[in-house]
């Protein structure tokens, strides 16, 4: 019988250290974007139109060229003393989007059952500060190439 899947143990991690010049982002140096209450990811692929009139009055078309990207919610935090170095933040999130950075991010979890990863870029980022509530961030990364569904093997 099938397993359903919760969601809570699929993080997303940036990878801004390895040069975007390799193809794949460094096991070392993936960080966990803290507090995400939901991420995701989406792959569409464009249609091209192959319609003619031998078929009959109804459209036909192929896929075209794949898109993807990740999406990203979560709340806005602080990190301790020591966290730097394994986890990173809506402040460093927000810089990447203002400087435009392209740079690596997967979705998976601790046993990389489930694997998502590729070069990205932000192309929108939003924090919302209300009244006695939790300060949160949007944030959506374009993906650029490939979009890889298996981790490195060694």
């Amino acid at each position: 019988m099938a397993t359903n899947l919760i969601g809570t143990p699929y993080m997303l991690e940036v990878d801004t250290t390895t040069v975007t010049t390799s193809a794949r982002g460094t096991e070392a140096n993936y960080k966990l974007l803290a507090c995400l209450t939901t991420n995701g990811v989406e792959f569409n692929n464009a249609e091209q139109n192959t319609s003619n009139k031998c078929d009959g009055g109804y459209a036909t078309s192929v896929s075209g060229i794949g898109s993807w990207s990740f999406s990203a919610d979560g709340q806005a935090v602080s990190l301790e003393t020591g966290e730097a170095a394994t986890k990173t933040n809506f402040n460093a999130i927000l810089a990447l989007a203002k400087n435009k950075t392209i740079f690596f991010a997967r979705m998976t979890n601790t046993a990389k059952d489930v694997y998502r990863e590729g070069k990205v870029r932000i192309s929108t980022y939003s924090e919302t500060a209300p009244n006695s509530d939790a300060y949160t961030f949007t944030a959506t990364f374009v993906g650029i190439g490939e979009l890889f569904i298996l981790p490195v093997t060694p």
